[in-house]
């Protein structure tokens, strides 16, 4: 980001400022002081201190603001410390201008549908007072057990139908109380269950694993984290990093395991720059009210497709035409195939 914006927190390793390229209230950015460019050059310590502040930013937005939605975003630019932004996603003002489900293909629109706003301040200084003061993220360290997966009743849920189509339109209509859970894979492009609607897409990946096509098999995994290639989008070495405890949000997610999931997405990010890829975004969204679990995108960024010149910016509208673009699961299975028994033999 270009414009002067206003620091708010400093720990020594990274630093927290309230972003002024737009009006959203409680929108901030972390940069490390050490103005490393890469997310996979920061220290382990450096890492652990991203996680804590942003942590403790959504944190403070929950509990100090009662922002029930956010973004967390973090982005690579040559010449340009790597940044991480916090994006209040408030719901008032998205119910007048947007369907509520506000995710990459609204967010730059989102970012400059606001004048300016007098509670911007109140937002820095709040979450400059929660960072700075005894309740900080850093409190919360030591507080989580490992629990083991929580899916209430698993024997309710059933697998009554397969689908397996070239393109998402083709699915069915589901029967009320059911949804096609849709995920790479299959004869064709894409495999629709038909299951009970009350799961996430996480819950679903977990509970129905020996189900899915060999493409989406973990790539990693511990007693807390499961990593495995993005079930929607067929781009090899896109990976989501999923805690195996089911949580909303980030400020509902224990800092042990946020901890462990940031230094988790530090390592794929080293082990993609080995085959090649040297820019990737991390982001993570929550959704409002249908059923989900917070997890963490790592999304590799090949060369164009088709010669595009696209807008690379993690919240662009143009990522959403890259993901959309990208060819299909018929034509890159060997290839994530590939990206997966590489990262997979690297992550153990």
């Amino acid at each position: 980001m270009s414009r002067e914006s206003i620091q708010l927190f400093n720990d020594g390793r990274v630093t927290v400022r309230s972003t002024l390229d737009t009006n959203v209230p409680g929108m901030m950015q972390i940069q490390p002081l050490s103005h490393k460019e890469k997310f996979a050059e920061l220290t382990d310590e450096e890492v652990m201190s991203f996680a804590r502040t942003q942590h403790g930013m959504r944190t403070a937005l929950k509990e100090m603001f009662h922002v029930a939605v956010a973004g967390l975003y973090v982005e690579e630019h040559a010449g340009q410390p790597v940044t991480s932004y916090t994006i209040p996603f408030h719901v008032d003002h998205i119910q007048e201008r947007f369907d509520i489900s506000v995710y990459q293909p609204h967010i730059e629109a989102y970012l400059s549908s606001y004048d300016v706003s007098p509670q911007s301040g109140q937002y820095a200084a709040g979450v400059s007072a929660y960072l700075n003061g005894p309740k900080t993220a850093t409190s919360r360290l030591g507080e989580y057990v490992t629990h083991e997966p929580k899916v209430e009743n698993k024997d309710k849920y059933a697998l009554l139908d397969v689908v397996d189509v070239d393109d998402e339109s083709e699915i069915p209509p589901a029967p009320d109380g059911f949804k096609y859970y849709t995920c790479i894979g299959g004869s064709k492009n894409f495999q629709a269950f038909l299951a009970q609607d009350a799961l996430s897409k996480g819950e679903f990946l977990d509970m129905f694993e020996d189900e899915l096509d060999e493409a989406l098999s973990p790539v990693y995994e511990d007693e807390t984290l499961v990593v495995r290639q993005d079930a929607k989008y067929a781009i090899p070495g896109f990976y989501i990093v999923s805690p195996k405890e089911h949580f909303r949000s980030i400020a509902e997610m224990p800092q042990e395991v946020f901890n462990h999931a940031m230094l988790t997405v530090k390592r794929i990010k080293q082990q993609l720059v080995t085959v090649g890829i040297n820019e990737s975004h991390i982001y993570n969204d929550e959704k409002y009210k249908s059923p989900a679990s917070a997890h963490f995108w790592v999304l590799p960024l090949h060369q164009p497709v088709d010669g595009q010149d696209l807008n690379r910016t993690i919240y662009s509208k143009d990522i959403w035409t890259y993901l959309n673009t990208y060819p299909k699961f018929q034509y890159t299975k060997q290839e994530i195939l590939r990206y997966n028994n590489h990262v997979k033999e690297l992550l153990k």
